[in-house]
Order: structure tokens, then C-alpha cells, then sequence
């Protein structure tokens, strides 16, 4: 029994998966029939393992494996171990838009306030972060980082570390922080590299991806998430090719190039069901194609979808951002109002793609475009002025470039004194941006202006 556990815990850290997996269901089966209860929660939570991917969401294996464990265990006798097994479940349920149970969530808050075991503890208050990831409550999530980190710390596991980490890294990319994100993916990296297993440095080279999208640093992006796809595929990420799609998609749409891509976008599934992801990314290069009946025909249901998901937030909102831009595009103000009030909610942060694989701007130029296209034109510059801000801290281009085409074509249509004049410096502005030979699209727009 404890041969099989160590064999899957350790093949789940170097990478090796399916064989971990095998050994662990050979362990679990061994610490039932020996009522060995310890054992039975060790082999369900590295069943789960918690460096978190896409592919949590299509394994059905998982959740069944750790619903059954939870099933096992005595309320009283293995409080910790339940917290545990219960914060990890409750990461699969809201990552895939499912309702977390009462009973679950009562269980991680005893855990994360009150645990004496700091292993516990942490496990309890990665979970509660996890769900957080589909609110707009932000600072909390900050917050929980910090203990988590701390916690992580006191238990002196470096897999605790990474974790938390990550976590850290997320929320202040989200935020448009990005020095202080760049200090957490550094001590991530060296981190990884002192552990020195797969699944680490793939992670970092995702991480580093996501951070060249948001300088639209395009082909130094795409050689990183390369280099991390091929070693995705090396330690049997199951994540590897959505992660590579989710960069590549971002690149090409930039280089003017992304209706390339909409022969694999169609044939492959729903990274989640209650997010029309790859729905949304086949529709903005349906518009590049000229294909506007095609995509202003499926654009209703696809908003209705978003606006009511209780979908995770690193795939609902960049979906619902990109979904913005499209009915944007269109002038589809019924559409435009459904989407609205769900992405006013993510005011004020950077659309992050994925749990850290790309990063394309702030939410504030969606939502002042859909505010444009509902007549809104002070609202919308508001907005609009506000993504200027965050994107010229962050040196975030070509976001930068689009945020200030959309505030000259707002400005141009309010046609106030002092309007264009603003408005041909911010075109100004984006076609300086817009001389990098990668901004292809951004380019071509602003021709179509002249």
C-alpha cells in the first residue's frame, strides 16, 4: 500500500500521469479493503494533484474518484483530510461552472479559519481562492494569496509554494500589476527550477507567454508557448494544445493571420460547456473573413450563454470580452445589452485567458465599446479613458493602439470643440504603435479609417 501511494505521488510530481494514476487507484483499492482511511484521502488528493489546468474541467475521472473518497470518510475521524479532498472538489465544480455544495463549502471555511494542521489549512484556503476565480471579488482573492503563501511557508513543501505562487502571480496580472506579477513568476521559475520536474517549468513557459501577449511581444510569444507545448506533450499535460491554441489564437488575430486557425477551433470541443469559448473565437475570424450574417446570426445565443455562466472567470471573461468587441463590430445593440452589466462587473483589470496563458489588454475597452454602441458616448469614454490609463502604465501593446483607435471613434462621433482634435492624436498615438510590423490588424484598421 504505502509503495503504490509513493509511486503515484511521485509520478504525479515528475509528470508521468497515467501511470501515476494507475498506481493510485491500486493504493486506493488496498486502503479499503485494509480500512485504512489516512491512506484512502492520500491517494484521492494526489489523484487531484493542484497544479490547476483546462484540463480539470473534462475529468470526469477526477471528480469521480474524489466524490467517491469523500463518501468514505467519517465527519468526525478525518475532519482534515475531508476539508481537503472537499477544497479540491470544489476547484473541479467551479472551474466547470457547477454549483458547490453547502455542506463542502462549510467544511473548507472551518478548515481554512481554524485547522491546526497548516497542510490543511492551505489546502482549504486554495480551494476557497479557486472559488472566488468566477466573482468579481478581487481583493479577497489577494488577500487569500497572502495566507496561502504564508501557510505554505509554514509547512515547508515547495509544491505549497508554487501553488500559492501561482495564485499570486494570476491576481496581480489581473490587476494590471504587473512589476509586482513579474516578481511572483520569478520566484515561481526559480522555485520550479530548484524542484526541477515537468510540470513546473511547462508552467512557467505559459506564464511567460501570457506576460509577452500583454507587451505584444507576438513572436517572442509564440516561440515561449512552443517551447512549453513541447514540453506539455513530453510530461502528458493533457492542457498542452488548448494552452498553445490560446497563445497562437491571440498572435495570429494581432498579425491579421487568426482565420487560420478556425478550421481547428470548429473541430475541437468546449474547453468548458458553460462557456462558448471557442464559439466567441470562431466568430472574430468569421468577421475578419467578412462572414457578419454568419456571425450576427449566432452572436445572440452565444451572449445569452455568457451572460448568465457561472462559468469560470479566466474562461467566461475573456470570452465575454471578446464577444463585446465582436457585437462591437457589428453595432448589435441588443446584444451589446445583454452583455454589458455581466462584463461592467470586471471593471478595472487586464482580460487574462486561460488561468495564465495570454493576457490582451484591459476589460475597460470592451465595455467602453459596447457603451458606444449603445449611444453611451461620455460613458464610453470614460471607459475608454480609464483602459488608456491601465495600458500606457502597463506598456501593454497593441492594446494600447486599440484603446485609443475606439476613443477616436468615439470622440469623432460626439464631435464636441475640443473632440477632433483629441481624436487625431489618439489616432496619432495608435498609428505610432501600429508601425510594429506584428500589429498587422491594428494597421490595416487604421487604413480603413483614413
Amino acid at each position: 500500500l504505502r509503495l503504490q501511494l509513493a509511486l503515484g505521488e511521485a509520478r504525479g510530481v515528475i509528470g508521468e500521469r497515467a501511470a501515476g494514476r494507475e498506481s493510485l487507484r491500486r493504493a486506493l483499492a488496498l486502503a479499503r479493503e485494509l480500512g485504512d482511511l489516512e491512506a484512502t484521502a492520500r491517494a484521492a488528493l494526489a489523484f487531484g494533484g493542484l497544479e490547476l489546468s483546462s484540463e480539470v474541467l473534462s475529468d470526469p475521472e477526477l471528480v469521480a474518484f474524489l466524490e467517491d473518497v469523500l463518501g468514505d470518510l467519517s465527519p468526525e475521524a478525518m475532519s482534515s483530510h475531508r476539508a481537503r479532498i472537499a477544497a479540491r472538489l470544489s476547484i473541479a465544480y467551479a472551474l466547470a461552472g457547477r454549483p458547490i455544495p453547502e455542506q463542502h463549502v462549510r467544511w473548507i471555511e472551518e478548515a481554512a479559519q481554524a485547522s491546526s494542521e497548516p497542510v490543511a489549512r492551505f489546502h482549504a484556503l486554495y480551494g476557497r481562492r479557486w472559488m472566488l476565480v468566477r466573482t468579481a471579488d478581487l481583493p479577497t482573492r489577494l488577500a487569500e494569496g497572502d495566507r496561502m503563501l504564508a501557510t505554505a511557508e509554514e509547512t515547508g513543501s515547495p509544491e505549497l509554494a508554487l501553488a500559492a505562487r501561482s495564485c499570486r502571480f494570476l491576481d496581480r496580472l489581473e490587476l494590471g500589476r504587473v512589476a509586482e506579477a513579474d516578481l511572483e513568476l520569478e520566484a515561481y521559475a526559480a522555485l520550479a527550477e530548484w524542484v526541477g520536474v515537468g510540470r513546473y517549468p511547462y508552467r512557467v513557459g505559459l506564464y511567460r507567454a501570457a506576460r509577452a501577449t500583454l507587451d505584444g511581444r507576438l513572436a517572442e510569444a509564440e516561440r515561449i508557448a512552443a517551447e512549453a507545448f513541447a514540453e506539455g506533450r513530453r510530461i502528458g499535460a493533457q492542457d498542452a494544445l488548448n494552452a498553445w491554441l490560446g497563445v497562437l489564437f491571440v498572435v495570429r488575430r494581432e498579425q491579421g493571420r487568426h482565420v487560420e486557425l478556425l478550421a481547428q477551433a470548429e473541430s475541437m470541443p468546449e474547453p468548458t460547456p458553460a462557456v462558448p469559448t471557442l464559439q466567441v473565437f470562431r466568430a472574430t475570424g468569421l468577421i475578419d473573413a467578412g462572414r457578419r450574417d454568419e456571425v450576427r446570426a449566432a452572436l445572440p445565443g452565444m451572449a445569452e450563454l455568457l451572460a448568465g455562466s457561472a462559468g469560470p472567470g479566466y474562461f467566461r471573461i475573456p470570452a465575454l470580452a471578446l464577444a463585446a468587441e465582436v457585437a462591437a463590430d457589428l453595432e448589435f445593440a441588443d446584444v451589446a445589452a445583454k452583455l454589458l452589466p455581466a462584463l461592467e462587473t470586471f471593471a478595472g483589470r487586464v482580460v487574462v485567458a486561460g488561468a495564465g496563458v495570454a493576457a490582451f489588454g484591459a476589460i475597460d475597452r470592451p465595455i467602453g465599446r459596447l457603451a458606444a454602441t449603445l449611444g453611451d458616448l461620455d460613458g464610453a469614454l470614460a471607459r475608454l479613458d480609464a483602459a488608456r490609463e491601465l495600458e500606457t502604465a502597463m506598456n501593454a501593446r497593441p492594446w494600447l493602439g486599440w484603446t485609443e483607435l475606439a476613443r477616436a471613434r468615439v470622440l469623432a462621433r460626439r464631435g464636441r470643440p475640443a473632440d477632433r482634435s483629441e481624436a487625431e492624436r489618439a489616432l496619432a498615438a495608435a498609428a505610432a504603435i501600429a508601425r510594429d510590423r506584428e500589429f498587422a490588424r491594428l494597421r490595416a484598421s487604421l487604413e480603413a479609417e483614413r
